[in-house]
């Protein structure tokens, strides 16, 4: 968090939109946003192992295509962020692939080279 300060940048970065209380080890980060208005948010001092697992979170959550939800879900059966991340990518996990592409789209079609008539 110093050094984040040190360079102008608060901890509203960090902020990840949760729609209840995530619990351990996001709810006591989550709870001091939810206690302040958002003009207090600038105040927050966040220790360092809530900016680690914070990070964590978004980084896993955006390589993977996982609603932050998922990732607590994951964290909350014991699985340490290395742990998810290795079985995520060993398998080929991003929910965007396994999705398919999202609907009411078209496949890109090739385009004709040379000139036309």
């Amino acid at each position: 968090m110093d050094i984040c300060l040190k360079y102008g940048v608060t901890a509203e970065i960090f902020l990840v939109d949760f729609k209840r209380t995530p619990g351990p080890p996001y709810g006591k980060a989550w709870g001091q946003f939810k206690k302040k208005k958002k003009k207090d948010w600038k105040s927050i001092r966040l220790t360092d192992i809530d900016i680690i697992n914070i990070v964590n979170l978004k980084f896993i959550s955006a390589q993977y295509g996982y609603s932050p939800s998922e990732i607590v879900k994951m964290r909350g059966r014991g699985d340490s962020f290395v742990k998810i991340h290795n079985r995520l990518k060993r398998a080929g996990e991003h929910k965007s692939k396994l999705a398919g592409p999202p609907p009411n789209t078209k496949p890109n079609k090739p385009k004709a080279k040379g000139k036309r008539n």
